[in-house]
C-alpha cells in the first residue's frame, strides 16, 4: 500500500493538473477505513465508511456535509463464531481550509467538524442504544489524478463528548470535483 501511494503522490508531482478549489465548486466522494486489532483469544475487525459532499463557500474553503457507518465484529481464536460488536451511524458538518497552491495538484489541508452518532450494541441478544456527540479535527491531502478527481488521504481525531475518549484513523477515499462553470453548462443545455 505504501508503495502504491508513493507512486500516485510522484505521478501526481509530475503532472499539469490544477486543483479544484474555488468559490461554487462542488464535491462529493467518500472515504473509509479498516482496521484489525488482535488479542491473545480474539480478534476484532472495524470497517467505517464515510461519504460525504461540499460547496466552497471561497477559493479556500468548503463545507461539507457527511455520514459516518462503522461495523465491528469479534472473532473468538479458539473456534468460535464471529459475533457482532457494534454499528454506528451518524452525520456530521465539517469545515476544510485548503492552503495549498491554487494550481498544484497536490492540495493539502485542514478541517474541523462536529457529528451526532447513534451506536447500537448488540451482544447475544441483547440490543443497546446510546447517542453520542463529538468533533472532528484533522489534516489531509488531495492528490489530483484528473482535473476533477482527487484521491484523499487523511488523519482523522475524533473526539467522543459523551464517553470521554479520543481515537485517531488514517482515512483513504476519492472525491469528484464538479466546476462551478461545469454546472452552469449542464443548466444552459437543458433550457
Amino acid at each position: 500500500m505504501r508503495y502504491v501511494l508513493i507512486m500516485v503522490l510522484l505521478c501526481c508531482l509530475g503532472s499539469g493538473l490544477g486543483a479544484q478549489v474555488q468559490k461554487g465548486d462542488c464535491m462529493l466522494g467518500g472515504s473509509f477505513h479498516y482496521k484489525r486489532v488482535d488479542y491473545s483469544r480474539s480478534h476484532y475487525n472495524i470497517l467505517n465508511a464515510i461519504p460525504e459532499g461540499g460547496y466552497f463557500l471561497n477559493n479556500r474553503l468548503s463545507l461539507t456535509g457527511y455520514a459516518t457507518f462503522s461495523w465491528l465484529y469479534w472473532r473468538s481464536r479458539t473456534g468460535g463464531a464471529d459475533v457482532p460488536g457494534n454499528t454506528r451511524f451518524g452525520g456530521g458538518l465539517a469545515l476544510n481550509f485548503y492552503y495549498g497552491k491554487k494550481k498544484s495538484s497536490l492540495q493539502p489541508f485542514i478541517y474541523a467538524g462536529a457529528r451526532r452518532v447513534v451506536e447500537a450494541k448488540i451482544w447475544s441478544q441483547e440490543y443497546d442504544q446510546r447517542y453520542a456527540s463529538g468533533y472532528d479535527v484533522g489534516a489531509g491531502l488531495h492528490a489530483f489524478i484528473r482535473p476533477d478527481v482527487a484521491l484523499d488521504f487523511r488523519y482523522n481525531r475524533y473526539f467522543d463528548t459523551y464517553a470521554d475518549r479520543t481515537f485517531g484513523q488514517l482515512l483513504f477515499g476519492i472525491k469528484a470535483f464538479i466546476k462551478k462553470d461545469a454546472k452552469q453548462q449542464k443548466k444552459d443545455k437543458n433550457k
